[in-house]
């Protein structure tokens, strides 16, 4: 196995820290430049955190602790700049990210607009 499990774990968890690296910019244009570091630097102690508790605990740390400890400590950083986000833009969570009707024309016009027709 390898290799394999720790990308599946690495991969879960990277998905959702890209919410917080998509709403980092608009945080910024809201002003809420202290708000950017500050969950850099919660990642980065529940990173640590994490990683340190489960070694001690468990003992012999290991390359698939170590990517769920980073998985964890990025998913959380995600669902907190989510929900942070939501709370400052006075949006429900579903209306940030489910589709809604404006954005599937918006992707039909990108699509037309590649292939050359007018949308």
């Amino acid at each position: 196995m390898g290799s394999v499990a720790p990308l599946r774990i690495l991969l879960a968890g990277s998905t959702v820290f890209c919410l917080y690296k998509v709403l980092q910019t608009d945080l910024l244009a809201r002003g809420k430049k202290n708000v950017v570091p500050a969950l850099a630097g919660m990642t980065l102690l529940l990173l640590v955190s994490s990683t340190v508790l489960l070694s001690h605990w468990l003992g012999r740390p290991n390359i698939v602790m170590a990517a769920a400890c980073c998985a964890s400590a990025m998913a959380t950083t995600g669902i907190v700049t989510l929900l942070y986000y939501c709370h400052v833009a006075r949006q429900p969570v579903w209306n940030v990210v489910l589709l809604q009707r404006e954005d599937v024309a918006l992707w039909r016009g990108f699509v037309a607009r590649a292939l050359g027709r007018k949308p």
